[in-house]
């Protein structure tokens, strides 16, 4: 009889976990905020980990960086460029701009022609130093509004919908069988 007790209570016990398989969480992280790895933060401008601060230690500081614009063209060049505002897409030369004559001289061949040579000497000299630099400045500013969004979050809403700050650090080791000893270079 015993026995036979042990295993009902065996079974429900099968059934119970087999019924909290299908339940739903009752709460799961929004991907809309923040997530991120160490090494996806590692070298962006000016995040810092693992801080001293009024004696306090700070895991985490990201500053708030404000955009840098794409250095302005020379006048010359100005009204046959269209620059972007992100540092990812490149500054394009328009085709053709209006001017008042309307058949090309020689003058305006020139004219042309050194509005390429600028066109150039500004991408490669001015544009492309700035998009190198401003580029991870933009990833650091985007990750500033990210925790910022979490943090107003918490702060509007925190008796209404509860939301929790997770930080995680660990490691992790997986011993296969069949396969050699772990080494200690990690």
């Amino acid at each position: 009889m015993a026995l036979d007790n042990e295993l009902v209570v065996d079974l429900l016990t099968y059934i119970e976990q087999v019924e909290k398989l299908k339940i739903k969480p009752a709460f799961s992280v929004p991907t809309e905020y923040f997530a991120a790895h160490q090494h996806e933060l590692k070298g962006l401008p000016e995040i810092r980990f693992n801080v001293q601060a009024e004696g306090e230690d700070v895991w985490l500081c990201v500053p708030r960086l404000k955009e840098i614009p794409a250095p302005e063209p020379d006048e010359k060049l100005a009204p046959w460029i269209t620059i972007h505002k992100t540092p990812a897409k490149a500054p394009e030369l328009k085709p053709s701009i209006e001017t008042p004559a309307s058949s090309e001289t020689p003058d305006q061949q020139r004219a042309r022609a050194e509005i390429h040579e600028l066109f150039d000497w500004y991408v490669e000299n001015q544009w492309t130093p700035w998009a190198a630099a401003e580029l991870p400045r933009r990833k650091t500013i985007h990750r500033y509004n990210q925790v910022f969004a979490i943090q107003q979050a918490i702060a509007s809403d925190g008796a209404d919908t509860p939301l929790e700050l997770v930080w995680g650090i660990g490691l992790a080791l997986w011993k296969k069988e069949g396969k050699g000893a772990l080494s200690n270079t990690l």
